[in-house]
């Protein structure tokens, strides 16, 4: 990471233990020791690259594809697609008056191909389905039901990892839009590009390694620590006990040989 600004955090998915966990630009610590300690801080809180800003637990960025994982497990989850369905992609998602590009690939494409190719039309025309879908009453209750499953990913809350200053990201709710369009008058055009890991979404570093750990579990996760262990005493509670999603296993096995199938 020398000469770059970012993050790189991995997890243990067996364990929550976090393995690597990296901000980028640091700071040498010898220069928060001695009589120079305050002046060193100083200048480096007037760093413009913020080396002390702790990107893995404080920085929250739009997930991009790497949501589409997320995504395409509560399409499988509640109906909206399985592993058959194909949706067409002419370079993207097409509606009138709306296009969301993507590049070139064979069309129509069904579940696992749209994975291994990061297909933008396929979960675009999820979300689309989901969102708009008369089974829920609402889109409004259509979003609380796909909101819900994102929190039991891990994604819109603090997970509680062993240090300090950790940010929540955001997972947009009902009310989030009733604020922005108006009560009852947006839909899953208007939010189509969270679809894509874009538009408000917002997550941390640490969150999507957490994700990618529970893809690895195939449903659950233990909350991530620095701490392996304490002499003479045990973890808390939160670092030792798996926290199961709302997505049913078979479905994480869908999403991992799409996975499989981009490598």
């Amino acid at each position: 990471m020398h000469g770059k600004m970012g993050s790189i955090v991995a997890i243990e998915p067996e364990t929550g233990e976090i393995l690597c966990f990296v901000s980028a630009p640091s700071y040498d610590p010898m220069a928060m020791v001695g009589r120079q300690r305050g002046k060193n801080h100083l200048e480096l809180e007037k760093d413009p690259l913020k080396p002390l800003f702790n990107r893995p637990l404080m920085a929250a960025y739009p997930p991009g594809s790497t949501f589409k994982t997320a995504q395409g497990m509560i399409f499988l989850q509640e109906g909206i697609v399985n592993e058959n369905t194909t949706f067409p992609c002419y370079h993207g998602f097409v509606v009138p008056g709306l296009r969301v590009g993507c590049h070139a690939h064979p069309s129509p494409i069904s579940f696992m191909p749209a994975i291994s190719t990061s297909c933008n039309s396929y979960f675009c025309w999820g979300l689309y389905r989901m969102i708009d879908n008369k089974k829920y009453g609402s889109s409004a209750k259509a979003l609380t039901v796909w909101k819900d499953h994102m929190v039991s990913m891990g994604f819109g809350y603090k997970l509680g990892v062993d240090l300090p200053g950790e940010k929540r990201g955001l997972i947009p709710n009902a009310q989030f839009y009733d604020k922005i369009y108006g009560k009852g008058r947006w839909g899953g055009l208007r939010i189509i590009h969270t679809s894509i890991g874009q538009g408000e979404i917002l997550l941390t570093p640490v969150q999507m390694a957490n994700l990618a750990a529970t893809i690895a579990n195939r449903g659950h996760f233990i909350t991530p620590h620095i701490v392996k262990k304490i002499q003479h005493d045990q973890l808390d509670s939160l670092y030792r006990c798996p926290r199961y999603t709302t997505i049913s296993p078979q479905y994480y096995d869908l999403v991992v040989k799409g996975m499989r199938g981009a490598l």
